[in-house]
């Protein structure tokens, strides 16, 4: 085991209240709910939202699940309440309340060529992180110590919030902002061939936070 020091401001990384900070996708969604029975919705029923998730998950493309869906009796004898695979994406992009935020389109000039650029914003993919809950255990909210010794002369640095960077930003955070909470953001790139863009090769920026 380990000793632990924790940062002496029990006011670091507090929660604030609950009224004042943004509903989750979760919250949202449960919100949306139409019928409190159908834990499905907006799938009509469990056999829908397995079909959907067979669609999705399992490599089918849209036109062998539309075709597969025109065939005769198919739709009717699963109730199924979409058609095609274009109908079931309507139903996931527009009334499926994921909290993942949406991507948007720019185009920018560079050397007088233009260039579509889709990007999500930074704000909103920091809070659809923060407020998943399948990360919630692993989160963590205030700089610690962390010794390997009783008398705390052998220190150690594994996790991010075990640095010294953490624990010092935090001091400087509390003159500002008393009880506030530091997220850390990484930021990564890294050449990706895309196959159904013509075997184009873009660059991806990938964005995570450093307190889970």
């Amino acid at each position: 085991g380990f000793v632990v020091e924790p940062y002496p401001d029990p006011h670091a990384g507090q929660k604030i209240s609950h009224n004042s900070v943004d509903h989750t996708g979760n919250v949202a969604y449960r919100a949306h709910l139409a019928d409190d029975e159908n834990i499905y919705y907006p799938f009509a029923s469990k056999i829908e939202w397995e079909v959907a998730r067979w669609a999705k998950l399992h490599g089918a493309s849209s036109t062998a699940f539309s075709d597969l869906l025109s065939i005769d009796g198919v739709g009717e004898h699963l109730g199924l309440s979409f058609k095609n695979a274009n109908e079931l994406d309507k139903i996931i992009d527009h009334e499926l309340l994921t909290g993942c935020p949406k991507f948007k389109q720019e185009q920018i000039v560079v050397a007088g060529e233009s260039f579509d650029v889709y990007h999500h914003d930074i704000i909103e993919c920091i809070k659809s992180l923060y407020g998943d809950p399948d990360f919630a255990r692993y989160l963590t909210f205030t700089p610690e110590h962390h010794y390997a010794d009783e008398d705390q002369t052998i220190r150690l640095l594994h996790d991010m919030n075990t640095g010294k960077w953490w624990w010092n930003t935090q001091k400087k955070l509390n003159q500002q902002c008393p009880g506030g909470t530091i997220i850390p953001i990484s930021i990564s790139t890294d050449k990706t061939q895309v196959t159904l863009f013509h075997n184009k090769t873009p660059y991806p920026v990938y964005l995570t936070i450093g307190t889970l």
